[in-house]
């Protein structure tokens, strides 16, 4: 018996499965912002399209439509060994395996993927010299930490380079837990992981949900930083902060050294 036959994506169908793997969880909003293409009918077919064959699959429950809440897109198996057959991504087993997870994730992870998606579209949109890469962009390269920040960003500013690991912390995760990964950025600085690279290290940026947990975050860094000994850059600013940060409103971070001072990002 034969195969039914299945036209071969073309390139924009490639770039979106693309996006769609990158950012892990995604709506139609969040790929034309991350794209720079129309939210139109053209993308709802494209994304139809990969839908039907088999290539990703999305999470929509009834209780969407009163939320006002998008359908969140992910890759399926199928469509990242469509991209390692085309030779858009090189693709291990291991990354295979690890796309099975999200058609069961927790609701809460798909919302906050999908924030750091806005995050990231925010942070491209206000400055045009700043590259943002996901944790599945960088999910391959073992000089990153592990687990991988949520996102890491290069920033030219005039023949200098600066780089950052962006940690979002949401109101849900325990002091205990924040203080693990400090410790273990901490190691991960003293063991010269990113040393081959041959750059400065970057700078952490920490992401609150609310306010009140970036005082608590900030608690938390300055009594790590006492007992250790390193030259660690930390900043800090809240989720509102970031989405609402403009191109010419972009001072939006604080030092642990001045919390009344807000920076940008190009003097950090």
């Amino acid at each position: 018996m034969t195969k039914p036959y299945v036209r071969s994506l073309n390139n924009n169908q490639y770039t979106l499965l693309l996006a769609v793997y990158s950012l892990r969880f995604s709506t139609r909003s969040i790929l034309s912002q991350y794209l720079g293409i129309a939210n139109n009918t053209s993308l709802y077919s494209r994304l139809r399209i990969l839908q039907k064959h088999g290539f990703i699959a999305s999470h929509y429950h009834k209780d969407y439509k009163l939320a006002g809440r998008e359908a969140e897109f992910y890759m399926l198996p199928k469509g990242l060994r469509e991209l390692r057959d085309a030779d858009r991504l090189e693709v291990s087993d291991a990354m295979v395996a690890a796309v099975y997870k999200d058609k069961s994730v927790n609701p809460d992870f798909i919302r906050q993927q999908t924030l750091l998606a806005q995050i990231r579209s925010k942070l491209v949109n206000t400055y045009s010299d700043v590259q943002a890469f996901t944790t599945r962009d960088i999910q391959a390269l073992d000089y990153f930490p592990k687990p991988r920040p949520d996102l890491f960003l290069s920033m030219k500013n005039d023949n200098t380079v600066s780089r950052f690991f962006v940690e979002y912390v949401p109101t849900s995760v325990a002091s205990s837990n924040l203080r693990k990964r400090l410790e273990y950025l901490t190691r991960y600085y003293d063991e010269d992981h990113w040393g081959d690279t041959s750059t400065p290290f970057p700078a952490l940026l920490f992401i609150a949900e609310t306010g009140l947990a970036e005082v608590g975050i900030r608690r938390l860094i300055s009594r790590h930083q006492y007992h250790s000994d390193t030259d660690i850059s930390y900043f800090t600013t809240t989720q509102k902060a970031i989405l609402n940060m403009t191109a010419d409103d972009d001072a939006v971070w604080t030092s642990l050294d001045d919390p009344d001072e807000l920076l940008p990002l190009s003097d950090m």
